[in-house]
């Protein structure tokens, strides 16, 4: 009997196997448990309607994010805005967005520009609001310094966008390592414009932890260079304007 009901394809026989392959899989660790509607995680969270490259996807409020309420006090002269995923992260490929955003691995990425009110350039660019997981580790217990790279890159990305630069690309990157980062913790990475000469630009930035008393985990420097083909755009546009 067992056997007509498997080559017939029996569908309450195919469910119960299916289910009972991933309960044994969830339960070894090779397979996540699936997020709840009380995890605070951003699971693949999708680029809104309008996608332009440096947008506005809504305007920081303290409660928004379990990290940022922890952050230094905002003064009246300054805010954030949360940025829209820039457009090169929409491919199902890219490294962050495609693959690592996701439960144990990076619960949480938003970034955020400052923004002077009295519309003064700032030197301090964007801010990232980051969940680590507890499945990115190199030591056991410690993310590993490769993430904290690639989140350091990518946040620096971010800057550039929110300059108003088309398209930039890292010439560098120098990590110093200053304390190792428990897994799952919650991560702020600030990004500073040290300099713009012509079609460099010079970033400094910080990993820290709020939660800990502002913590310094790294602290990093980087060149990006502006593409000849962008940087002409961007100097016959503003000719033009």
């Amino acid at each position: 009997m067992f056997q007509n009901l498997f080559k017939r394809g029996h569908p309450f026989i195919w469910r119960n196997v299916v289910t009972a392959l991933v309960t044994a899989a969830t339960v070894s660790g090779f397979v996540p448990p699936p997020a709840t509607a009380t995890d605070d995680v951003s699971f693949r969270y999708q680029q809104p309607q309008s996608h332009f490259r440096t947008g506005i996807a809504s305007v920081f409020k303290p409660r928004q994010t379990c990290c940022l309420q922890h952050q230094m006090q905002v003064d009246d002269s300054y805010y954030y805005e949360r940025m829209n995923h820039p457009a090169r992260t929409l491919s199902e490929n890219h490294v962050i967005f495609g693959h690592l955003l996701q439960p144990n691995l990076l619960e949480r990425y938003h970034v955020y520009k400052r923004i002077n009110k009295d519309n003064t350039p700032s030197q301090e660019i964007v801010l990232a609001d980051i969940k680590l997981g507890e499945r990115l580790n190199g030591h056991e217990g410690v993310v590993h310094g490769g993430v904290l790279a690639l989140l350091l890159d990518d946040t620096m990305g971010y800057s550039f966008e929110a300059l108003g630069v088309k398209h930039a690309v890292t010439a560098n990157l120098h990590i110093d390592y200053r304390l190792p980062v428990p897994a799952g913790t919650l991560i702020v990475i600030k990004v500073y414009l040290k300099e713009r000469v012509g079609r460099k630009l010079y970033f400094e930035s910080q990993v820290t932890c709020p939660k800990d008393g502002n913590k310094v985990y790294a602290e990093a420097t980087s060149l990006f260079i502006i593409p000849r083909e962008f940087y002409q755009e961007d100097a016959e546009q503003e000719v033009a304007a």
